[in-house]
């Protein structure tokens, strides 16, 4: 009976042990989920600022396009490039004629030898 009684012992004690073990690594593991935590919420912040930054250089971009794409409309609008002229020009017609002055029918034709 005292082998019986021994063995009983021993396995609580076994029993004791393990459970003093998983005790002391939960903590360890609760210390390293808590450090954890705090990396990603570190990193969570600076993504935020990174998002922040980014969205801003999306922003400036569009708008220096609009303006880009503004400032050349006006300009390819203001400009002849056949008397390297700025300003308001009168547009050509087809093939490059134009009306000479004062006419107002098709330009560079004269009425009689339109056949």
């Amino acid at each position: 009976m005292t082998y019986l009684a021994a063995a009983f012992i021993i396995l609580w004690l076994s029993v004791a042990l393990y459970v003093a073990f998983m005790l002391s690594r939960q903590r360890k593991l609760e210390q390293e989920i808590e450090m954890l935590e705090e990396q990603m919420s570190e990193q969570h912040t600076a993504n935020d600022r990174w998002k922040i930054a980014t969205g801003g250089l999306a922003v400036a971009a569009v708008l220096l396009f609009v303006i880009g794409t503004a400032l050349g409309a006006k300009t390819r609008q203001s400009y002849d490039s056949a008397t390297r002229r700025v300003g308001r020009t009168h547009t050509s017609g087809v093939n490059g004629t134009r009306n000479h002055m004062g006419e107002t029918g098709t330009p560079d034709r004269h009425q009689t030898m339109a056949a």
